[in-house]
């Protein structure tokens, strides 16, 4: 009697090549996981390498470097990126360093205190009864100047 054809989806089993359901993430019958082992690399194949990280490593050491070179520089090194990659990686990494920049900037601005405008007018006029007058603020707030 020939085998009986399964009713569901199915691929074969990694380890033994029995048919399994397609969404199966285990073989009970041989002892399969998905994940499990399936990580490492087939022999012959290089180990993954993450592609962001080769393409920043490369912009953190000279940022001006033209984009082909980072291309042609990673392709050197079995790593295939697109141009159109490295120019989206350089986006990233320009706006992290405006935000970071804007952050310092509020940092040290929020360190001062900042003054109420009439409360800051009123000390000038304050000093100014005390110096003599306006003209003579004015007057020590120009040798200052000088």
């Amino acid at each position: 009697m020939p085998a009986k054809k399964p009713t569901f989806p199915s691929r074969p089993c990694p380890k033994c090549g029995k048919p399994i359901h397609i969404k199966s993430k285990k073989h009970d019958e041989c002892g399969w996981r998905l994940g499990a082992g399936d990580a490492a690399p087939a022999a012959g194949q290089p180990p993954e390498v993450n592609k962001s990280v080769a393409v920043r490593d490369l912009l953190e050491k000279n940022p001006k470097t033209p984009v082909k070179e980072v291309v042609s520089a990673l392709a050197g090194q079995g790593v295939k990126v697109s141009a159109n990659y490295v120019y989206m990686l350089k986006s990233k990494m320009k706006t992290k360093k405006r935000v970071e920049k804007r952050q310092k900037a509020l940092a040290v601005t929020a360190g001062a205190k900042t003054a109420n405008p009439l409360d800051l007018i009123r000390e000038v006029k304050q000093l100014a009864v005390r110096a003599g007058g306006l003209r003579a603020l004015k007057d020590l707030v120009d040798v200052l100047a000088e």
